[in-house]
C-alpha cells in the first residue's frame, strides 16, 4: 500500500496575478496621467481677434508650454474668458504677478511687431511672476508690460511736455550708437509725459548726472514772422520710428553717474538742451547773421546754431559768431576744414541760393582733416565745389576770366560736358588758372592737341565787307562758357594736363 504525499497548498492562487498585474499597471497609468496632465488656468482678455480653441499656443521664451482649450464670452458680455492649459513644467511660474498678453502682428509707420504670426498665426505669452502665492485667474493685458525692475541695466526717467513722435521701443543714441529704448511712457497727473528708459548695462557709465537728454524725431517748425521759420528734420529712422539722444557736456563728465530712477528733462532739441560742442568763427560782417536764427548746415543737414555774436577789438573791427555744434558733427572741428556764409545771389545769369531769401543766410563747411580746432576764419566766398560725379579734372591758363565762374559749362557741339570746378590767380598776377572736370564719359574727348575757347559773351567784327557777330547760346553770354576743338588725332593726356585758353 503506498503512502499518501503531502503536499503543501498555494496561498494565492496564480489565478490573482493577472489583477495584480492590471492594477499595478492601472496605478502606473494613474500616476503617468498625473504628472503628464497640464495645469488649467482661466485668463480674461477684453477681446481675443486671432485666438482659436485647440489651435493657438501658449509661448514662453520661444517654447510652447501650453494651449488654449476654449473661448467663450464672459457673463458681462465685456471680454473673453479663455481656458488654457499649462505644462505642469510651468507651476512654480504660474503665481499672483505673472502676466500673459497676446502677440499679434503689427505694421504701421512706427513699428513692425510679431512678423512671427503672420506664418503661425497669435499666440499667448507671459512674464512669470516672483510671487509665492500661487494663481489660476489672471487678468491678460492688451500691451506687453514694461521691462521689470530686475532688467539688466540702467533704468531712468525723462520728464516732457509732449511725446514728440516717439514710442515705446524708440532708440535712444549717443554719438548716433543705440544706447538703450524707450521702455513705457504715461500721463502724469500735472499734465506732464514720462518716460521710462532702460540703457543697456555696457552703456550705463555713459549716463551722468549731468547728461541731458533731447529728442531727435519728428519734424519741427518754429521760428516769427519777424525772424522767419526754422523746420528741423532728423535721420529719416529717428524721422520714423521716433528716438532720443543724449550728451555729457566735457565741463559735467566727472559729475556722479547717474542713479537708478534718476528723473531727466527731455529737450525739444540740442539747441533748447543748451547742449553742443562749441566752436567760434570770425568773420568780417555780421551782416545778415542772426544768433538764434543762423544755422549751421551741411548738404541740406542742419549741424549747428550762432549763439551770439561780438564785435572784435581789432583794426578791421571783424566780429566773432560763437557757434553751438552738433555732437554729431564733432568731425567737422579740423584745422583744414572751411567755412563761408551762403547768401542770395542775383545777377543776369540767374538767382543763386534761391532758398536764403526765405531762410535767411547760413553758414557751411567743407570737411578737412588735422588736429582738431575749435576757431575758424571764415573764407571770403565759396570754397571750389565738391563734385561727387566721377571725371577728370584739366587746367587751363588764361589772360583773365572773362564771364567765367565756378560751374561755368564746358561745350563741346553744344552739349555740356564738364564745368569750371576752381578759379586761381598765378602767384605772380600775370595769368588766370581755371580748373576744368570733363565727366567721365567724355574724357576720351580730350586729347594733346586740343584747342580751349573762351565763349562768354560775342564777338564783333567789322570791315568794309560788313559787321560780322559771333556769338554761343544765350546761356554762355550771360553765364559764361569754354568750348574747345581738336585738329587731327592727338594722343592721349593725362590728368592735370594744362592747356593755354583762347579768348575766341
Amino acid at each position: 500500500m503506498q503512502k499518501a504525499v503531502l503536499r503543501k497548498r498555494l496561498i494565492v492562487s496564480p489565478v490573482w496575478f493577472l489583477p495584480l498585474l492590471a492594477l499595478c499597471i492601472g496605478f502606473w497609468l494613474l500616476i503617468s496621467s498625473y504628472r503628464d496632465s497640464g495645469i488649467e488656468v482661466a485668463i480674461h482678455f477684453s477681446g481675443a481677434e486671432g485666438v482659436s480653441a485647440g489651435k493657438t499656443k501658449v509661448i514662453y521664451k520661444g517654447i510652447q508650454v501650453g494651449s488654449v482649450k476654449s473661448v467663450v464670452m464672459d457673463s458681462e458680455l465685456k471680454g473673453v474668458d479663455i481656458t488654457v492649459e499649462m505644462d505642469r513644467v510651468t507651476k512654480k511660474g504660474l503665481v499672483a504677478d505673472t502676466m500673459f498678453w497676446i502677440v499679434r502682428p503689427e505694421v504701421s509707420a512706427g513699428r513692425i511687431t510679431g512678423l512671427d504670426t503672420l506664418v503661425s498665426g497669435a499666440y499667448i505669452t507671459l512674464r512669470m511672476g516672483t510671487s509665492e502665492k500661487s494663481e489660476r485667474h489672471f487678468s491678460g493685458l492688451s500691451d506687453p508690460p514694461p521691462m521689470g525692475a530686475d532688467t539688466p541695466g540702467l533704468h531712468v526717467r525723462l520728464k516732457t511736455d509732449t511725446l514728440y513722435s516717439l514710442q515705446r521701443g524708440s532708440y535712444v543714441y549717443s554719438r548716433n550708437l543705440p544706447v538703450g529704448k524707450v521702455d513705457d511712457y504715461r500721463l502724469e497727473q500735472d499734465g506732464s509725459i514720462m518716460l521710462d528708459v532702460l540703457i543697456r548695462p555696457e552703456f550705463s557709465h555713459l549716463i551722468r548726472e549731468g547728461t541731458r537728454f533731447w529728442n531727435a524725431s519728428g519734424l519741427s517748425v518754429t521760428g516769427d514772422l519777424q525772424r522767419g521759420l526754422s523746420v528741423n528734420v532728423e535721420s529719416m529712422a529717428s524721422l520714423i520710428y521716433g528716438g532720443l539722444t543724449c550728451g555729457t557736456a566735457e565741463s559735467l563728465k566727472e559729475t556722479p553717474p547717474a542713479r537708478s530712477d534718476q528723473v531727466f528733462t527731455l529737450y525739444k532739441d540740442f539747441a533748447d538742451a543748451e547742449y553742443g560742442i562749441p566752436m567760434t568763427l570770425q568773420l568780417a560782417s555780421g551782416d545778415g547773421i542772426v544768433p538764434g536764427r543762423t544755422k549751421v548746415m551741411f548738404r541740406g543737414l542742419k549741424a549747428g546754431i550762432v549763439r551770439s555774436i561780438d564785435i572784435n577789438n581789432d583794426d578791421f573791427h571783424t566780429v566773432t559768431a560763437s557757434i553751438l555744434l552738433d555732437p554729431r558733427a564733432e568731425k567737422i572741428l579740423r584745422e583744414s576744414s572751411r567755412f563761408w556764409v551762403v547768401r542770395p545771389q542775383v545777377s543776369l545769369s540767374g538767382i543763386k541760393n534761391l532758398e536764403t531769401l526765405v531762410s535767411g543766410a547760413y553758414i557751411t563747411f567743407q570737411i578737412g582733416d588735422g588736429e582738431r580746432q575749435d576757431h575758424f576764419i571764415v573764407e571770403s566766398s565759396p570754397m571750389p565745389k565738391l563734385f561727387l560725379r566721377p571725371g577728370k579734372r584739366f587746367q587751363l591758363e588764361a589772360e583773365d576770366s572773362g564771364s567765367l565762374g565756378l560751374g561755368s559749362p564746358i561745350l563741346y557741339r553744344k552739349q555740356e560736358i564738364g564745368e569750371v570746378t576752381d578759379l586761381q590767380l598765378s602767384a605772380a598776377g600775370e595769368s588766370l588758372a581755371v580748373e576744368l572736370l570733363i565727366y567721365e564719359q567724355y574724357v576720351g574727348l580730350i586729347r594733346s592737341n586740343t584747342r580751349f575757347y573762351n565763349i562768354s559773351g560775342f564777338r564783333l567784327d567789322a570791315s568794309l565787307q560788313g559787321l560780322s557777330l559771333q556769338t554761343a547760346s544765350l546761356d554762355s553770354i550771360i553765364a559764361g562758357g569754354i568750348s574747345f576743338f581738336t585738329p587731327g588725332n592727338g594722343g592721349q593726356v593725362a590728368e592735370g594736363q594744362v592747356f593755354p585758353l583762347y579768348p575766341g
